[in-house]
């Protein structure tokens, strides 16, 4: 029916969560608290307190002295503030009674409630939540950004890459103590398990430009993997892989890329060890190089450089410009083809100066 009323959902104050607990196969039943926010939720007990104090008083006067509402209403106030007026009108001995006891409950009750706030406001919840909100507004402002789950070692060392490179980035942890860490560092932050939806658009990933896993359990990575392709199918995700054989399982959640930290560290240790110069070599222009960049650049569809032969494009470009590869589709060219014709959407990766590459960005980038 068009003129019916729908009534909004109520938000339980409880909640089971089924949570990956990190091992293969195995998850984690959680009780926790949802809905408002954790400041209320701590006032919530002595305020009920103060309300249903002050019904019970008004209705008890208004029993056992037979007085109006104003009055028996006024009567209470004044009687659980303590503020020592006289009474409204004559008491009898069981008034008195029910004055004496509401007195006790009144002083019992308020100073319950001023504990309460009084905690709540120097333990820092109130704090917290004000922070929390000025982080969702400056998680709201962000486009174009990355996605980073879990601020760990690893976690970290991603942070400061992204940084590097001049990327923003949002971090999704569980772990108080990593998300003041990432705080501190300048990076906004979202509390939650991140392979729960309602965290990931908290993090904007509708507006994310990829997104990173880097959780310390492979079963917590494949889950967030499945979340977050499905909320994302065209989105770039980078999934931390511990055991090997759970890269397959990643790849078939939406991963596009499946990367095992171990792995990394056992190449690259290899490789100093058999060939340091050249190594070196890739890491000083990595790191060091202020002379030498090495970036993607991606041909626009109006770009000049789209139906040419790559060999026709070097002129048009610096040839000093040194091209390592061209990625299309998922396939990677190293090192491409000058018969190779460039099409709309491939994308370079090349070395060379500022200059050099602004050159070669201008030409991609095509007519505005």
């Amino acid at each position: 029916m068009s003129g019916a009323r729908r009534e909004r959902p109520r938000t339980p104050w409880w909640t089971l969560r089924l949570r990956p607990s990190g091992r293969a196969g195995q998850s984690t039943l959680t009780l926790s608290p949802a809905g408002p926010d954790e400041p209320w939720r701590r006032l919530r007990g002595p305020l009920l307190t103060i309300v249903a104090t002050m019904i019970l008083g008004t209705l008890g006067y208004m029993l056992i002295e037979h007085w109006s509402f104003g009055d028996s209403a006024y009567m209470t106030l004044i009687t659980l503030a303590t503020i020592g007026y006289g009474e409204v009108k004559p008491l009898s001995d069981l008034g008195r009674i029910f004055t004496s006891v509401l007195i006790l409950i009144g002083v019992a009750g308020l100073s319950y409630t001023f504990t309460t706030a009084t905690g709540t406001l120097f333990e820092g919840h109130l704090t917290r939540q004000w922070e929390r909100r000025r982080m969702e507004k400056r998680v709201a402002q962000l486009h174009e950004h990355y996605i980073l789950c879990g601020y760990g070692r690893v976690g970290q060392q991603i942070a400061r890459e992204l940084l590097r490179e001049g990327e923003t980035l949002v971090v999704i942890d569980n772990d108080q103590h990593e998300l003041d860490r990432a705080s501190a560092a300048g990076i906004p932050i979202v509390n939650g398990n991140a392979s729960e939806d309602d965290v990931l658009r908290a993090a904007g990933i509708e507006r994310a430009k990829g997104l990173i896993t880097a959780v310390s359990g492979d079963a917590d990575n494949t889950f967030i993997t499945i979340s977050a392709h499905a909320l994302r199918p065209d989105m770039p995700i980078v999934a931390r892989v511990v055991r090997d054989d759970a890269a397959p399982k990643l790849r078939r959640a939406g991963a596009s890329h499946v990367v095992s930290p171990y792995a990394i560290a056992g190449h690259q240790m290899a490789m100093l060890a058999s060939r340091s110069a050249t190594i070196s070599a890739l890491e000083h222009l990595h790191h060091d190089a202020d002379d030498l960049l090495v970036e993607e650049i991606r041909i626009d569809t109006d770009s000049a450089l789209a139906g040419l032969r790559l060999g026709e494009a070097r002129g048009r470009v610096s040839s000093a410009l040194v091209l390592f590869g061209l990625r299309r589709g998922g396939q990677m060219l190293a090192p491409p083809p000058d018969d190779l014709e460039l099409l709309a959407g491939d994308i370079f990766a090349a070395c060379g100066t500022r200059d050099q590459l602004r050159t070669l960005e201008n030409a991609c980038e095509g007519s505005r």
